[in-house]
């Protein structure tokens, strides 16, 4: 099966517009930045492994929340008042009225302004470069933010158990040492290592590499696709000579198609 949009395999099934599409890993990639309201669910396993779209995901979370939240006070404001209108006399019923719409309005005025610092906050993560260290450090940086305002301090618990998942650990693996996302004791998400003669910074899945990544030696740098430790899919290899090859590898080899130039 071939990607709807080019001829490139097609890798996942996108699911957020009426008619589903097969399309590939690049088209997945952009459909995603120019989607706002790509359904976060029907992302495939390696793109839900991306710090940003889990901060996005928590946040489209969190605004639901508010209107929630705003929901039912304004509901319980109104119920209370209406009990507290009956038997009372005509001529406080208008003032009582006048309370209740004023509490009414400092809500959605709360609400609205909540709302605001959490679309601020979802644009910024948006624009950020996928960075590591540095999209944990913005995540921090925005709970503590978010934190001071009573009226989200209560709906917070789930952004602080994902700052506390994407904080950076340390893990030894054989003897290569780890340091990036660690999921039931095993490196898992993006992570960085240092191996034999390089440096590997990318996606690792049981303290295996596992999805896009770089690594970087003295010798040559491989950006491309890992699968269980090995490359699999499409990858650049770059010699420090200036020769590179761009194709597909498998199992580690290269395999199928792809241009080797020579510089």
């Amino acid at each position: 099966m071939k990607c709807y949009l080019c001829n490139k395999p097609a890798k996942f099934l996108c699911s957020c517009v009426e008619r589903k599409f097969q399309i590939c890993y690049t088209h997945m990639k952009s459909h995603i930045r120019e989607s706002n309201g790509h359904v976060f669910e029907f992302l495939p396993e390696i793109l839900k492994n991306y710090i940003s779209s889990k901060v996005r995901a928590e946040l489209h979370l969190l605004k639901k929340n508010v209107m929630l939240k705003s929901s039912n006070l304004i509901g319980n404001i109104q119920f209370s008042y209406q009990q507290d209108l009956q038997g009372q006399k005509r001529e406080l019923q208008s003032e009582y009225l006048q309370r209740m719409s004023v509490e009414i309005s400092q809500i959605r005025e709360t609400t609205r302004i909540e709302l605001q610092g959490l679309n601020r906050a979802m644009e910024s993560t948006k624009n950020k470069q996928e960075n590591y260290e540095l999209t944990a450090k913005l995540v921090e940086m925005m709970l503590f933010d978010l934190k001071k305002s009573k009226f989200l301090s209560p709906l917070l618990s789930r952004l602080e158990e994902l700052v506390k998942s994407i904080s950076p650990k340390m893990l030894q693996i054989s003897n290569i040492e780890y340091v990036g996302q660690v999921v039931n004791g095993k490196a898992k998400g993006r992570g960085k290592s240092a191996l034999e003669g390089g440096v590997f910074e990318g996606y690792w899945k049981n303290n295996v590499m596992d999805g896009i990544g770089i690594l970087n030696t003295e010798m040559f740098s491989h950006y491309g696709e890992w699968k269980v430790g090995k490359q699999e899919g499409r990858g650049i290899l770059r010699f420090a000579s200036g020769n590179c090859y761009d194709g597909e590898w498998k199992e580690g080899k290269k395999e199928g198609r792809g241009i080797l130039r020579f510089c």
